[in-house]
């Protein structure tokens, strides 16, 4: 029998958002993949693991062997599959029927329940390796809009570079560490935007 390729999401990072499904998939897996934080949250099952680093192309490689020796392999991604993941590069490389997708809970989600808002109205973009100059397009009156950032582009320099660009001062929502011991949420105006946050969600509201 050959397997697919399963593709777990593993929520926005501490086990208590894992899903009951995420956690079988990876139980069952012969060996499991990806970034470091993800592959601590299964570090308790002993599983052959193999650390994503930036080498996509080493990946694709990878996942080919694994897959031609008939192990079943697990990729492990944040939040969502479906959701600025690795799960789009990987359609790219591979036929739909190798791979399987399981969903899990997105950082989008957690932070629209830590602010108390909906979020089915709401605009959303990435800025990890895209030019800033995009928001620009997105982010005016009437609109929410998520905004997630990485540590080049930080919450900070979002702001610095939106000030000015667009109308008024609307109301910003920083949501960085998600689910971790570290999470920290901030309710501020675009005007007053200064901490020093990486990797978060950015929620961009005018009211």
């Amino acid at each position: 029998m050959v397997y697919p390729i399963k593709v777990i999401g593993v929520g926005p990072g501490h086990e208590d958002y894992l899903t009951p499904a995420a956690r079988k998939a990876a139980e069952q897996a012969d060996c499991l993949v990806g970034g470091r934080r993800a592959l601590r949250l299964f570090a308790h099952l002993g599983k052959e693991t193999y650390l994503i680093d930036g080498n996509l192309s080493w990946l694709v490689e990878k996942l080919v062997q694994l897959w031609e020796d008939n192990r079943k392999v697990a990729v492990l991604v944040t939040g969502d599959p479906g959701f600025y993941s690795l799960s789009a590069y990987l359609k790219k490389h591979f036929p739909a029927e190798q791979l399987e997708f399981i969903p899990g809970i997105s950082s989008v989600q957690v932070a629209f329940a830590r602010i108390k808002r909906s979020w089915q109205d709401v605009r959303f973009v990435s800025v990890h390796g895209r030019p800033l100059e995009e928001l620009r397009e997105v982010v005016h009156p009437g609109q929410t809009v998520v905004i997630l950032t990485d540590n080049n582009h930080t919450p900070r320099i979002v702001a610095e570079y939106l000030r000015g660009k667009v109308e008024g001062d609307p109301r910003v929502f920083i949501c960085d560490s998600l689910t971790e011991p570290e999470e920290t949420v901030v309710e501020t105006r675009l005007s007053r935007v200064d901490q020093e946050l990486t990797n978060s969600v950015m929620v961009i509201a005018y009211e």
